[in-house]
């Protein structure tokens, strides 16, 4: 699992959470969507977009952003 947010502030919030040391960082949209999901995809991985801080959402295979961006 993945997760990621559109929003650095969302994304803050949320990695008090984690179990492990993190940093909070951010992509350009045009490499998320040509690079990074690709590379999910072909490793299996699914994504939760948006989680909120107790790191609950959606849970959804990368590939199902594809349509979005279309």
């Amino acid at each position: 699992m993945v997760p990621f947010w559109s929003d650095r502030a969302y994304a803050k919030r949320a990695m008090s959470k984690f179990s492990f040391e993190t940093k909070v960082d951010s992509i350009q949209l045009e490499n998320f969507i040509e690079h990074t999901l690709p590379q999910l995809v072909d490793k299996g991985f699914k994504i939760g977009p948006n989680w909120d801080v107790n790191l609950a959402g959606l849970e959804i295979e990368p590939s199902e952003l594809f349509s979005f961006f279309e």
